[in-house]
């Protein structure tokens, strides 16, 4: 338990831990008020950085070490797992970006503010934070997040010792009546920190009544809008058995490697985003069957009202089906709408999906 205490006090005030997700106002100020989070001096570029997917709204974080490496930072607010690990290529896609590059990524982004500022005196100020003229090509990743699922800082672990420069940092909120104490605890290079180790969740085919007190303990911080439509679809369950994770509701299929799923995302803006994921590490066994489906793509659009989004490949070899809302995802009003849109989501595609395997199947038999 951790006290603050001020001069003349005669009892220490217990700090609350922030256990919550941040709005992006709070995200940003913590960003931009403490760069040195991620345990090295760095020059933040942009801490809502979205140029690498457009449909993915985490919180990406560009910042510059003064000799020139440039960092990659994924922050998530709660509980970070193995999804993290996409940062992998989004370093990929700035290896070899250069002084003029780094310049026009921070003339444009939210460092700057909204009027944005010169490309020229942008990069004034990069190279008057620089140590030298060399920018290093192989950029830095880290990961930024309350605690770490066990999977994930085992990955992370094994890339460490193949000589990638990834790093985890655990990092702590307390809220003292509307100040911030943040704690961090970063690992000295190329070395894991100490961070807290979070168990897997139920997988999606364990019974939604095996969700333990642990597990419970973990989703705090969750949505208002996620409990909500959870809440309501305990009352008025889908066909299909549903998993509760920290920041999405999984719905599996009779199929291992495929489940629909709903997941609320708050960074860089209220995201609510419905899917259909095959996740099996066969891309062209997931595109068979995403084509399949997507062969009828305008009458399943018509028919859900929605546009359909194809992420293809999606995280390694997989692809997923998505359809996408903005809104306040504190909100529960909102939970409505989004069970009747989910209810629909499966009932026009689930259909599709079973023949769709079907016909593999024959054709494989």
């Amino acid at each position: 338990m951790l006290y603050f205490i001020k001069p003349g006090d005669d009892a220490g005030t217990p700090l609350r831990a922030l256990e919550r997700g941040l709005s992006q106002t709070e995200m940003d100020t913590l960003i931009r008020c403490t760069p040195q989070m991620i345990g090295e001096p760095v020059m933040v570029l942009d801490y809502s950085y979205d140029a690498f997917t457009p449909m993915d709204s985490r919180a990406h974080v560009l910042a510059l070490r003064t000799d020139g490496k440039v960092h990659v930072v994924e922050f998530r607010c709660g509980i970070a797992d193995n999804t993290e690990l996409k940062c992998i290529e989004y370093a990929a896609n700035l290896a070899g970006a250069g002084l003029q590059d780094l310049a026009a990524i921070y003339a444009g982004g939210a460092v700057a503010g909204p009027e944005g500022m010169a490309p020229e005196d942008a990069q004034n100020l990069v190279v008057k934070h620089l140590e030298g003229p060399h920018i290093d090509e192989d950029p830095r990743i880290v990961l930024l997040a309350r605690e770490f699922r066990a999977e994930l800082v085992s990955a992370v672990r094994w890339l460490v010792k193949r000589g990638v420069d990834i790093a985890c940092v655990r990092f702590q909120a307390y809220d003292l009546g509307g100040t911030w104490l943040v704690d961090a605890q970063p690992g000295e290079r190329g070395a894991m920190p100490p961070v807290a180790v979070a168990m897997p969740v139920a997988s999606a085919a364990s019974p939604a009544s095996a969700v333990s007190t642990e597990q419970q303990a973990l989703e705090a911080g969750r949505s208002a809008l996620l409990e909500s439509v959870e809440a309501t679809l305990r009352e008025n369950p889908l066909e299909l058995q549903m998993t509760v994770c920290p920041d999405a509701l999984v719905f599996a299929t009779s199929h291992e490697t495929i489940a629909f799923d709903v997941r609320v995302r708050r960074y860089p803006e209220g995201l609510v985003e419905l899917s259909l994921s095959f996740t099996e590490d066969n891309i062209d066994a997931n595109r068979v069957l995403a084509n399949l489906i997507l062969s009828q793509r305008e009458r399943i659009e018509q028919e859900l009202g929605e546009v359909l989004q194809v992420k293809d490949p999606w995280y390694r070899s997989w692809v997923k089906l998505s359809v996408y809302r903005n809104c306040d995802v504190d909100d529960p009003e909102f939970a409505g709408e989004v069970v009747e849109t989910m209810t629909r989501f499966v009932h026009v595609l689930l259909p599709r999906l079973e023949k769709a395997v079907a016909r593999v199947n024959k054709a494989g038999a």
